[in-house]
């Protein structure tokens, strides 16, 4: 199989760099631009191009944007804001679930999504560094919404991303814009998630872990103790962390 990156091809596609003048085969259009083609299925589809279709970026290579689903999905953002704004209604705490749930997905293997995977027992989210995190069942309903006005367009990790977004927003906190075009990671697992920070880590030891992630003193301390506007943590952690930490402050 050759793997074509699905966004990468949207975005080609909605920026108008490529125009797609038939499908010559059985696949749904939606299929061709959501699944990974066989290579001959892919040559008769790049053959239908008005444009060559230049080759796919690497995992390394970003394609995000700031309304990168302005044209294949516009609603998109909307929906999000929407639905994290409902469930906030009938519980406050959404906001602090969203932002933790983001948080622990990207501190893992980037912000794909992952945490979303459920594979059984050894699902990522099953981890230790991951007990008590909520809110997946926000991220389902707005993928549900989504995929009932554009099938296959959205992806999960991008979801979770805009929620977190919309929560620090009803939260009062600074409204920011999110770059879109992530793609959804395919692999979940708990031993990935070894190294999340833990309510009982020295500080030295918490430091060392934000700056394998690229991540710095300020980063720690906003996300620790300093971001406990909206933040909810369980009460055994505070007290836990506490007790260790003279600072105070329970990570996220």
């Amino acid at each position: 199989h050759i793997e074509i990156a699905i966004h990468f091809v949207l975005d080609l596609v909605a920026t108008g760099q490529v125009r797609v003048l038939h499908v010559p085969f059985d696949y749904q259009y939606v299929d061709v631009l959501t699944k990974d083609l066989p290579s001959a299925l892919f040559e008769e589809f790049r053959a239908s191009l008005s444009v060559r279709c230049p080759p796919a970026p690497t995992a390394g290579e970003s394609q995000l944007k700031v309304g990168f689903y302005n044209k294949v999905c516009p609603a998109a953002e909307t929906v999000v804001a929407n639905v994290v704004k409902d469930v906030t209604k009938s519980d406050s705490q959404t906001p602090a679930f969203m932002l933790r749930l983001h948080f622990h997905d990207c501190f893992v293997e980037g912000c794909d999504g992952s945490i979303l995977i459920d594979n059984g027992n050894n699902s990522e989210r099953n981890a230790f560094g991951h007990q008590g995190v909520q809110g997946y069942n926000v991220i389902e309903n707005a993928k549900a919404r989504l995929e009932s006005m554009c099938p296959g367009i959205v992806s999960c990790a991008d979801i979770v991303a805009m929620a977190a977004r919309d929560a620090v927003a009803l939260s009062h906190g600074p409204v920011y814009q999110v770059e879109t075009g992530r793609k959804d990671g395919l692999v979940s697992s708990m031993d990935l998630a070894v190294r999340m920070p833990d309510v009982q880590d020295s500080i030295q030891i918490l430091k060392q872990k934000f700056i394998e992630k690229g991540l710095n003193d300020r980063d720690l301390v906003i996300l620790s103790g300093n971001g406990g506007a909206i933040l909810w943590c369980q009460r055994t952690a505070r007290e836990n962390q506490m007790a260790h930490h003279s600072s105070g402050g329970a990570i996220l």
